[in-house]
């Protein structure tokens, strides 16, 4: 049976949420409001929102379908229930939407603890966390993706447990694909997983009932996204088009792609994407393409244009780099923009530059130490889940560090448990090891002893 939360880990989890409230709320109007960094990708997501609220017409409706459509949407309600010009209201649920998570991640922790005390910490450590605190500065996926991540993970867990919350798990399933398609791959990661643990009882009296809760929110966002995308494109989708032109990055030393075109009504386009983390490995090529920016034959006649010649090892090799890319060699953007930004007080960038550090250099290293040592449980299953997502994830699509940000509290989890877990084991040879200097007899008793023996 699970062990059930008590009444002193509840009244942490309040506090950890308060000081979470409290830290983002200090960050959007003292440090940045995401209303001062509307440009780039944030003015992508701010600009879709506007038109999905306005239903502004598109001279060219593809190129809706290019981007998930999930972070968007959700901007769109948000600036709907509180008026876009509105900015202190929306701020104040940016903070709160970035806040949320924090009670189920403490909730989540308790299968990894038995005291209260570290899932209480670790509370305190995500409230504090910088990288998924500078999020709320911006206009991001991070935001909404944040909010639902941990939630859904403690519903992950406690429909592991007892097969309960259903509806609630795969809404907040749908809802994190439609914000980040990638989850999908986790959902099944943690889908098998669970087949192989109750293959044996994975069927008992009605619990179809509770496998269809699941996927009846699943199916609705699916089949939503599917026809959107057959809509906008006219060809069969599961959710969004940009996954050639990510591609091409991950696999080439394309740095930059712009790309022209024309409308049908004859209005010319012009579109371009050059990743900041290219200039990490040194890669600068810059190529035209003349047609849409997704289109997979002109984005996939480029990409093996530049594959041509490339051996096996050269392939294996850059997409182990790429790993590299998402855990090491760079530091989260866009914060490391807004923190160069603001070098004359030095606070805030030599903030980001030591909470990398620390997860460089300490966080990742324990990490795999928890890997090793911590008990193959539910908790630690789900955990795995998202991570093997992002090893898989850097390999096929040209990651940043802020695409790992979202998943450091589970780094922590895992990292914290590690070192409890490790301590445990050395208590125990130190207990054994003095144990058994104390049980064996002295060497002047045992001399005697033989003598009397030969005697």
């Amino acid at each position: 049976m699970p062990r059930a939360i008590s009444r002193r880990v509840r009244v942490l989890a309040w506090l950890c949420l308060v000081l979470a409230i409290v830290v983002r709320l200090y960050w959007v109007f003292k440090v940045q409001s995401p209303y001062d960094a509307i440009y780039s990708d944030m003015g992508g997501y701010v600009e879709r929102a506007k038109d999905l609220m306005s239903h502004a017409p598109s001279a060219y409706p593809r190129i809706r379908a290019f981007y998930p459509y999930g972070a968007h949407y959700v901007y769109a309600a948000e600036f709907w229930l509180c008026g876009f010009e509105n900015k202190t209201v929306v701020c104040v649920v940016q903070a709160l939407l970035c806040a949320s998570p924090t009670y189920f991640f403490v909730l989540f922790c308790t299968r990894f603890f038995k005291s209260a005390w570290g899932p209480g910490l670790l509370g305190l450590l995500f409230a504090v966390w910088q990288p998924i605190v500078w999020c709320v500065g911006f206009f991001m996926s991070e935001t909404p993706f944040l909010a639902l991540l941990f939630w859904n993970a403690w519903l992950c867990l406690r429909f592991a447990e007892t097969r309960r919350y259903g509806v609630r798990l795969g809404l907040t399933s749908a809802l994190l694909f439609a914000i980040r398609p990638q989850y999908i791959l986790t959902f099944a990661i943690m889908g098998a997983l669970y087949v192989l643990r109750h293959r044996r009882r994975l069927f008992p009296r009605k619990a179809w009932r509770s496998y269809l809760r699941v996927a009846i929110p699943w199916l609705a966002i699916l089949i939503f996204s599917s026809a959107r995308h057959h809509r906008l494109t006219g060809r069969f989708g599961l959710i969004s088009e940009n996954g050639n032109l990510n591609r091409v990055f991950a696999d080439t030393t394309v740095a930059k792609v712009e790309a022209h075109w024309v409308t049908p009504n004859g209005e010319p386009w012009f579109y371009w994407f050059e990743p900041p983390t290219k200039k990490y490995f040194g890669e600068r090529e810059h190529v035209i393409i003349d047609g849409y920016i997704g289109d997979p034959e002109v984005l996939g006649r480029v990409r093996k244009e530049h594959l041509q010649g490339k051996s096996t090892f050269w392939r294996v090799r850059r997409a182990l780099n790429n790993v590299r890319l998402l855990w090491d060699l760079n530091d989260p953007w866009p914060e490391e923009d807004g923190a160069h930004q603001n070098a004359p007080n030095r606070t805030r960038h030599k903030l980001q530059r030591a909470f990398n550090g620390v997860t460089r250099w300490g966080v990742i290293p324990l990490m795999l130490l928890g890997l090793l040592l911590v008990r193959k449980r539910a908790g630690t299953m789900i955990i795995l889940a998202h991570l093997v997502t992002l090893v898989v994830l850097s390999m096929l699509f040209f990651p940043e560090a802020r695409y790992r940000v979202p998943y450091d509290p589970f780094m922590l989890i895992l990292a914290s448990a590690g070192v409890v877990r490790l301590v445990q084991i050395v208590r125990r040879w130190v207990y054994a090891f003095g144990v058994e200097r104390r049980s064996a007899p002295h060497s002047g008793e045992a001399h005697r002893a033989n003598l009397a023996k030969s005697a």
